[in-house]
């Protein structure tokens, strides 16, 4: 079994203030991707769970300026720290391009639910950085062939996602 990745002593600091204040921190995404695979990413998304949009925004106030980054999809950055940090949310289509999303924020969603929205099934794992643990893994049995293929679920969508990830 590999050890987690290495995020840094700000990172560890700002999910220890999320704790405090009764939520939890989940690195996901690619810096999860990279790292397993021996790589080095510079790119941190943390998904929280158990805080509202605003609880987190004060929370992270105490780490220096808040930026809006993504408000219609809940990302938020602290000046200095690089990375996107947000709440749980749920995506559905309700109309034509990029923007005819409905998004509903969801703090006390699991992490096993908010990774079913993921695009690719090893971008469905997430990472406990102060309890040190992975979350999901087991995800892998959707494709053990390859962890690194589409989700089931959004084949269609995923597909065309993962071909561009290739490029």
């Amino acid at each position: 079994m590999c050890s987690g990745p290495n995020l840094g002593e700000e990172i560890e600091r700002l999910s220890r203030s999320i704790a405090e204040a009764g939520g939890r921190a989940i690195v996901v995404g690619g810096v999860v991707r990279d790292r397993i695979l021996g790589g080095d990413a510079k790119d941190i998304d943390i998904e929280v769970y158990g805080l509202s949009i605003a609880r987190l925004e004060e929370v992270l106030r105490g780490f220096g300026e808040v930026i809006a980054v993504g408000r219609a999809f809940g990302v938020l950055r602290v000046k200095g720290i690089d990375a996107d940090i947000s709440i749980p949310r749920r995506d559905s289509k309700t109309g034509r391009g990029h923007r005819g999303f409905l998004v509903e924020f969801d703090p006390s969603m699991t992490f096993a639910a908010a990774a079913r929205r993921r695009d690719l099934t090893i971008n469905a794992m997430g990472f406990d950085p102060l309890q040190q643990i992975f979350h999901n893994l087991p995800a892998r049995r959707d494709r053990p062939d390859n962890p690194s293929l589409p989700r089931s679920g959004s084949i269609i969508r995923s597909t065309l996602l993962f071909s561009l990830a290739c490029q």
